[in-house]
């Protein structure tokens, strides 16, 4: 994993946008390896990026070439990924029901439940290092990330997910801190 270093000495004469923009680079590694290593914790060793792939698919079926795009990625690269989450029957390729010559992409229920419980697995491991937060820091976590999540959404709408993925895991934890 990356891990950034810098002197904050560095960051003098910088302007705001240019200060949270590095110490966003330094904070999100941070968090998708402890969320990385719910996954792995979570059994079966699936990938984030292939947890990405599935949490996209959890919205509705997909193409291959709209979830390639979706994911920055090449279409090869998102045919490789597919043959594995294809093997161990995660997802399924369906004839698209107005032109039968392309494919669609949709989750299986297997599929759906290994998501959850990779997504909840991650969630846990972020809670149990969030729990050295106070109350206040958490809330200011909160109020930070939200605005980051909208600031985000206004400036890259083409990212955003259709949909939250399991909601269940939402509404199972821990409200009071």
């Amino acid at each position: 994993m990356f891990h950034a270093s810098f002197d904050d000495s560095s960051e003098a004469g910088l302007t705001q946008r240019q200060r949270v923009a590095r110490e966003t680079a330094r904070t999100i590694p941070r968090v998708m390896g402890t969320l990385a290593a719910g996954f792995r914790e979570s059994g079966e060793g699936i990938h984030p990026s292939q947890l990405r792939m599935l949490m996209m698919m959890h919205g509705g079926a997909m193409s291959p070439s709209d979830l390639a795009e979706r994911m920055e990625v090449s279409l090869p690269t998102i045919s490789k990924s597919l043959t594995g989450l294809e093997r161990r029957g995660w997802v399924e390729r369906t004839a698209d029901v107005t032109d039968r010559r392309r494919v669609q992409l949709d989750l299986t229920g297997e599929g759906r439940t290994k998501m959850c419980e990779s997504f909840d697995a991650g969630i846990a491991q972020l809670e149990t290092a969030l729990s050295a937060a106070s109350d206040e820091e958490l809330e200011r976590i909160e109020v930070g990330l939200r605005s980051l999540t909208a600031v985000f959404a206004r400036s890259m709408p083409e990212h955003s997910h259709r949909e939250r993925p399991c909601r269940r895991a939402e509404k199972g934890s821990d409200q009071s801190r």
